[in-house]
């Protein structure tokens, strides 16, 4: 099968996805979304595939949504549901992470089973820079990872952490030389094909029925939040200062 916005090779059992938008430096529009899950569907039907990587390429892994893009109703839903069928696939998913995992990438990070970041990588939750929140599960998926505090200090500040940082609290689970987040994946990769695939399934799943903040009512609770912030002055400031590459004024109105 052929994509438009990524790119899917198969080395033996390991299925390796690839965003494929250099030019928006991988931001996720309703074309990819819609891949995305097309490649999943493809994965899940190939029995030979056991293991799955999740990269952007040496330079970048992901930035989030397309600002450009117009956004099409119903887009919080159906980037939140592709996030969590991420999360849930009955394969371990390794996120590959070079270059910037900002916003919505960072997120798409975290709903892997585990993270490679090269040393240089820059990972972070901005929206709060803009007036926002994080959409698509920033708010919740980093407390078990990182714990309170530090979920709590991504969240408030906006500020990223480097890929060294990011293995010293616990958001990814080994780094590599700069570029090199794929070549560290696939060797952790090797390891999970050693293991048999059904325990793994198993435990996936009696991990994530430990964690009861990953329902659909806390995603609810989430875009409920972001649409209340979209009303305000300071969200369309946020926006505009953005746009106008300033400092944002804030009005708490």
């Amino acid at each position: 099968m052929s994509y438009e916005t990524i790119i899917y090779d198969k080395e033996d059992s390991i299925g390796i996805i690839t965003l494929n938008r250099p030019e928006r430096l991988n931001a996720t529009n309703e074309q990819l979304i819609k891949e995305l899950n097309m490649v999943l569907d493809e994965i899940e039907d190939d029995d030979d595939t056991r293991v799955v990587i999740l990269t952007g390429g040496e330079k970048v892994f992901c930035v989030g949504a397309d600002l450009k893009e117009q956004r099409a109703p119903g887009r919080s839903q159906r980037s939140n549901r592709l996030y969590n069928r991420i999360e849930r696939f009955g394969k371990p998913i390794i996120a590959a992470i070079n270059g910037y995992a900002l916003g919505g990438g960072c997120e798409m990070a975290l709903c892997c089973d585990l993270r490679v970041a090269s040393e240089d990588a820059s990972m972070g939750v901005p929206e709060i820079k803009v007036g926002s929140l994080p959409l698509a599960g920033g708010t919740f998926r980093l407390l078990p990872l990182i714990g309170l505090g530090r979920a709590k200090e991504l969240l408030y500040t906006g500020n990223p952490v480097s890929g060294v940082e990011a293995l010293n609290i616990g958001l990814v689970n080994k780094v590599t030389p700069p570029g090199k987040a794929l070549d560290g994946a696939k060797k952790l990769a090797e390891i999970l094909l050693d293991r048999p695939p059904l325990a793994i399934k198993a435990i996936k799943n009696c991990v994530h029925a430990a964690i009861p903040l990953h329902t659909e009512t806390i995603v609810d609770f989430v875009i409920n939040s972001s649409d209340l912030l979209r009303g305000t002055e300071d969200y369309q400031e946020g926006r505009t200062a953005f746009r106008e590459k300033r400092k944002p004024v804030w009005k708490g109105r």
